[in-house]
Protein backbone atom coordinates (compact mmCIF):
# COMPACT_ATOMS: atom_id res chain seq x y z
CA UNK A 1 0.00 0.00 0.00
CA UNK A 2 1.08 3.48 -0.67
CA UNK A 3 1.82 6.02 2.00
CA UNK A 4 -1.24 8.02 1.00
CA UNK A 5 -3.70 5.16 1.58
CA UNK A 6 -2.13 4.44 4.97
CA UNK A 7 -2.71 8.05 6.00
CA UNK A 8 -6.30 7.95 4.74
CA UNK A 9 -6.99 4.72 6.66
CA UNK A 10 -5.45 6.16 9.82
CA UNK A 11 -7.52 9.33 9.47
CA UNK A 12 -10.65 7.30 8.85
CA UNK A 13 -10.01 5.22 11.99
CA UNK A 14 -9.55 8.36 14.05
CA UNK A 15 -12.79 9.84 12.68
CA UNK A 16 -14.70 6.64 13.48
CA UNK A 17 -13.32 6.57 17.02
CA UNK A 18 -14.28 10.21 17.56
CA UNK A 19 -17.80 9.55 16.25
CA UNK A 20 -18.23 6.53 18.52
CA UNK A 21 -17.01 8.47 21.55
CA UNK A 22 -19.35 11.34 20.68
CA UNK A 23 -22.30 8.96 20.51
CA UNK A 24 -21.40 7.54 23.93
CA UNK A 25 -21.11 11.04 25.43
CA UNK A 26 -24.48 12.14 24.04
CA UNK A 27 -26.11 8.86 25.07
CA UNK A 28 -24.66 9.18 28.59
CA UNK A 29 -25.88 12.78 28.84
CA UNK A 30 -29.44 11.78 27.99
CA UNK A 31 -29.39 8.83 30.36
CA UNK A 32 -28.14 11.04 33.18
CA UNK A 33 -30.88 13.62 32.64
CA UNK A 34 -33.77 11.24 32.12
CA UNK A 35 -33.55 9.40 35.41
CA UNK A 36 -36.85 8.58 36.98
CA UNK A 37 -35.93 10.00 40.39
CA UNK A 38 -39.54 10.32 41.52
CA UNK A 39 -39.73 6.54 41.96
CA UNK A 40 -36.64 6.40 44.17
CA UNK A 41 -36.87 5.86 47.91
CA UNK A 42 -36.43 8.86 50.20
CA UNK A 43 -33.13 7.40 51.40
CA UNK A 44 -31.68 8.52 48.02
CA UNK A 45 -33.10 12.08 48.22
CA UNK A 46 -30.19 13.52 50.19
CA UNK A 47 -27.74 12.04 47.67
CA UNK A 48 -29.27 13.94 44.75
CA UNK A 49 -27.76 17.24 43.72
CA UNK A 50 -29.88 20.37 44.08
CA UNK A 51 -30.41 20.45 40.30
CA UNK A 52 -31.64 16.87 40.35
CA UNK A 53 -33.94 17.65 43.28
CA UNK A 54 -35.46 20.64 41.46
CA UNK A 55 -35.77 18.60 38.25
CA UNK A 56 -37.56 15.83 40.12
CA UNK A 57 -39.94 18.21 41.88
CA UNK A 58 -40.75 20.01 38.63
CA UNK A 59 -41.49 16.65 37.04
CA UNK A 60 -43.82 15.63 39.88
CA UNK A 61 -45.45 19.00 40.57
CA UNK A 62 -44.89 21.33 37.60
CA UNK A 63 -46.87 24.27 38.95
CA UNK A 64 -45.06 24.50 42.29
CA UNK A 65 -44.47 28.16 43.12
CA UNK A 66 -42.21 27.39 46.07
CA UNK A 67 -39.47 24.97 45.00
CA UNK A 68 -37.17 26.06 47.86
CA UNK A 69 -39.88 25.34 50.43
CA UNK A 70 -40.63 22.01 48.76
CA UNK A 71 -36.94 21.03 48.84
CA UNK A 72 -36.70 22.03 52.51
CA UNK A 73 -39.80 19.96 53.31
CA UNK A 74 -38.53 16.97 51.36
CA UNK A 75 -35.13 17.20 53.07
CA UNK A 76 -36.87 17.34 56.45
CA UNK A 77 -38.89 14.23 55.59
CA UNK A 78 -35.74 12.45 54.36
CA UNK A 79 -34.18 13.10 57.76
CA UNK A 80 -37.01 11.42 59.68
CA UNK A 81 -36.14 7.99 61.13
CA UNK A 82 -38.73 5.86 59.29
CA UNK A 83 -38.84 7.71 55.99
CA UNK A 84 -36.31 5.53 54.15
CA UNK A 85 -38.98 3.35 52.54
CA UNK A 86 -41.21 6.26 51.44
CA UNK A 87 -41.14 7.02 47.72
CA UNK A 88 -40.05 10.52 46.66
CA UNK A 89 -43.30 11.05 44.72
CA UNK A 90 -45.38 10.37 47.84
CA UNK A 91 -43.26 12.67 49.99
CA UNK A 92 -43.58 15.43 47.37
CA UNK A 93 -47.36 15.07 47.35
CA UNK A 94 -47.38 15.22 51.15
CA UNK A 95 -45.25 18.39 51.17
CA UNK A 96 -47.27 20.00 48.38
CA UNK A 97 -50.57 19.39 50.16
CA UNK A 98 -49.13 20.60 53.46
CA UNK A 99 -47.88 23.83 51.89
CA UNK A 100 -51.25 24.42 50.18
CA UNK A 101 -53.15 23.80 53.45
CA UNK A 102 -50.80 26.11 55.31
CA UNK A 103 -51.36 28.83 52.70
CA UNK A 104 -55.14 28.41 53.01
CA UNK A 105 -54.93 28.68 56.80
CA UNK A 106 -52.84 31.83 56.48
CA UNK A 107 -55.45 33.33 54.12
CA UNK A 108 -58.28 32.48 56.53
CA UNK A 109 -56.45 34.02 59.47
CA UNK A 110 -55.66 37.15 57.46
CA UNK A 111 -59.36 37.62 56.64
CA UNK A 112 -60.36 37.53 60.33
Amino acid sequence: MSERTKKIKRLLKICIIICILSVFVVFGFFIKHTHNFENYKMSKWLGLSQQQQIYTLNKIIPESETPDLMIACMTKIAGLPDSDEMIIRDAAALCYNGIKLSAQDDNKQAKK
